[in-house]
């Protein structure tokens, strides 16, 4: 599994590249714009009601998750999404709340399979008190990061750039895990859930209900239940509120000397089936903003040819 760069991830916009960017191109809707205030979500409908299909891993066990994905959707409402455009606006902050740096960037995903992404970065930034540094526009060949199920690759200006295929792994490991997550737990090959337990919110104090997850090893996919060997791995929580298990934060660990990180999740909203935060804010150790993610537009059910997920031929 990929390791996802947590020093990157609060130290800035180191985590979301650098350069110019290949906008995509325009495709038909549904789709959803974000910057308008957000409502009450939506409460699940038929798809929570008795005898709908039930979250289990390929022996047919219930899957703890049963209660979050009653809340939030099923893998299976997920999936059916299938292609998806989102674009996002990340705002860098300094432990006192002050904007550092705001970034925007495109990440198109296949929702149907567990690791097809890319990122394609914009050619703007916007640092407080200056004008946006202009970049080329969109068309000209700018950075873009991609995967397909194996190993990672980077372009910019149309050429390949293998010094920075370790970066562009990292960065898509954790923006198709923020996308696909809790949903992407579901993979009894790839994670062990534990059992929900109560617990209290990192920096409130507020009482929720967690569910951990490792990653499994992939040698060992035939293993009913957690390692007992218990190697110090990934780790997961998601973090849900006990009366509805509706997930309202993510914490995470990578590898055994990776510190925890808190991921909240906010704005939550619905559509086709599925809910999910169009705003999660990740949290320096003492519980302050470190970094905002939020959503601003969505394209749903897109058509994207597999072929642009694959490195672009020498």
């Amino acid at each position: 599994m990929a390791r996802i760069s947590t020093a990157a991830l609060v130290a800035g916009l180191a985590l979301v590249g650098g350069g110019a960017a290949q906008q995509t191109q325009a495709r038909p809707a549904p789709r959803t714009d974000f910057d308008a205030p957000a409502g009450p979500p939506a409460r699940p409908a038929a798809e929570t009601a008795e005898g709908a299909a039930r979250p289990a891993d390929a022996r047919g066990v219930r899957s703890p998750l049963l209660d979050v994905f009653r809340a939030v959707g099923t893998p299976e409402d997920l999936r059916a999404l299938k292609g998806v455009i989102v674009r996002y606006r990340l705002r860098v902050l300094d432990p006192r709340g002050a904007e550092v740096a705001v970034r925007e960037l495109y990440h198109e995903a296949d929702l149907a399979a567990p690791d097809r992404d890319r990122l394609l970065f914009t050619g703007t930034d916007r640092i407080p008190g200056a004008d946006a540094v202009p970049r080329p526009a969109a068309g000209s060949g700018g950075r873009i990061y991609g995967r397909d199920g194996g190993a990672a690759w980077a372009t910019q200006h149309g050429i390949g750039l293998p010094s920075l295929e370790r970066q562009a792994a990292e960065e898509l490991q954790l923006f198709g895990w923020l996308l696909r997550a809790p949903w992407c737990f579901a993979d009894a090959a790839r994670f062990t859930v534990f059992p929900p337990e109560p617990c209290t919110e990192p920096g409130t104090g507020r009482n929720l209900v967690r569910v951990r997850v490792e990653a499994r090893d992939p040698a060992e996919a035939e293993r009913i239940g957690p390692d007992p060997r218990a190697k110090d791995g990934d780790r997961f929580e998601v973090l849900c509120v006990p009366e509805t298990c509706e997930p309202v934060g993510l914490r995470y660990r990578v590898g055994p000397l990776g510190e925890w990180r808190t991921l909240r999740l906010l704005d939550p909203r619905r559509f086709l089936g599925v809910q999910m935060p169009t705003r999660r804010v990740v949290l320096f150790p003492d519980g302050t903003p470190a970094l905002e993610i939020q959503t601003v537009h969505l394209d749903l059910r897109q058509d994207l040819p597999r072929t642009q997920f694959q490195p672009p031929k020498r």
